[in-house]
């Protein structure tokens, strides 16, 4: 580890080094203005390079500290970092019309936004079956005419999509009092306005949820990047399980433990095939015990079957019974998980295995 970080202190110093270089001294009237420069220094590049020499490049420590550093700023509770501001509009109306909430966003239904806006705004809302109304913005601010959307309403209309444009505040205010009379919900896109306040409050935290960028021509920038934030746990449970597919809250985990059980068991029988069963005699049978938090299956001598190579395994296996170490370890496991309850457990998988296979 020691070692590790020392060469992490050079690889620092040296993208400090190389950055040194490339400043230059303005010098009015002879030093040429470039359309644009790079808003980040020698710091923000070996952020990255730390993150690709650890191997954890997606989803990691960086971005949970991210999230909650934004969420902070912004004064919501919970924040989804995605991989792009047009995604997370995406997961934003995702969350809205899907069937786990209540009162959900139909198909065929409407959202009002404004027509001055950017594409990745109107498109989220037809990738979701929703119908985009547009209306008119104020000319002073180019922000969604409120008199507009009042006019704009119909029995159809569900949300209102109000977009900061160019980093001016709509008029959120006058946005909620509707949305409150109609019972509508209210998705802030605040891709071009991080920071923005309106009445002394930061945009992104009135509506249901709020969408941000952090491309490159942002005033946060993590090269491609977005984020959604939302004060309603639920939608941001939602939103992590739409993003992950895989992704569930540690209370349905716990709630669910019998079915995954169930599951793993499945799939682990099913890639182990025929040479895993050759291995096992008539005495040595699959049961499911504990190993740290994920059930596995080994076999009535006490030995854990690893992952692998079905072959590999077997012969493993059958190595095992012939040496007859399995006896010691068998009883190892016996003072830790009695014989009784296993074999209870296992009749009850099982027979949820098989219910699995026949549906």
């Amino acid at each position: 580890m020691i070692k590790e970080n020392e060469i992490k202190e050079k690889i620092k110093q040296l993208v400090k080094d190389y950055f040194s270089l490339k400043t230059s001294e303005f010098v009015p009237g002879e030093t040429k203005i470039p359309l644009n420069i790079p808003s980040y220094s020698w710091e923000e590049a070996y952020e990255a390079i730390e993150s690709i020499i650890t191997t954890w490049v997606t989803m990691g420590e960086k971005v949970q500290r991210f999230e909650k550093k934004f969420a902070d700023y912004v004064g919501v509770e919970n924040a989804v970092m995605v991989n792009s501001g047009s995604t997370a509009n995406l997961l934003a109306l995702s969350v809205l019309t899907n069937p786990v909430i209540n009162n959900r966003i139909k198909k065929g239904e409407e959202i009002i936004t404004p027509a001055i806006t950017w594409s990745t705004t109107v498109f989220p809302i037809i990738n979701v079956n929703a119908m985009p109304v547009l209306v008119d913005v104020d000319f002073d601010t180019y922000t969604i005419d409120t008199t507009e959307i009042e006019k704009a309403i119909t029995d159809k209309t569900r949300a209102i999509m109000p977009v900061h444009i160019l980093g001016n505040p709509c008029d959120m205010k006058k946005i909620m009092e509707i949305a409150e009379e109609y019972d509508l919900f209210v998705v802030e896109d605040c891709c071009e306005a991080h920071g923005a306040e309106f009445n002394g409050k930061k945009v992104g935290s009135f509506g249901d949820i709020s969408t941000f960028s952090f491309f490159f021509s942002h005033h946060i920038s993590t090269i491609e990047g977005g984020m959604i934030l939302t004060n309603i746990d639920e939608y941001a449970e939602l939103a992590k399980n739409i993003e992950l597919f895989e992704y569930l809250p540690q209370e349905e985990l716990i709630a669910h433990y019998q079915r995954a059980k169930v599951y793993c068991q499945l799939s682990f029988i099913e890639s182990f095939g025929m040479a895993l069963a050759e291995a096992m005699s008539s005495e040595c049978i699959p049961v499911v015990t504990n190993r740290g938090a994920l059930p596995e299956v080994v076999g009535n001598t006490g030995f854990y079957v690893p992952y692998g190579n079905p072959e590999t395994t077997a012969k493993a296996i059958k190595e095992a019974l012939k040496s007859g170490k399995g006896k010691e370890a068998r009883q190892r496991i016996e003072n830790v998980f009695p014989i009784e309850r296993r074999e209870k457990e296992l009749i009850q998988i099982v027979n949820e295995v098989m219910k699995c296979k026949s549906q």
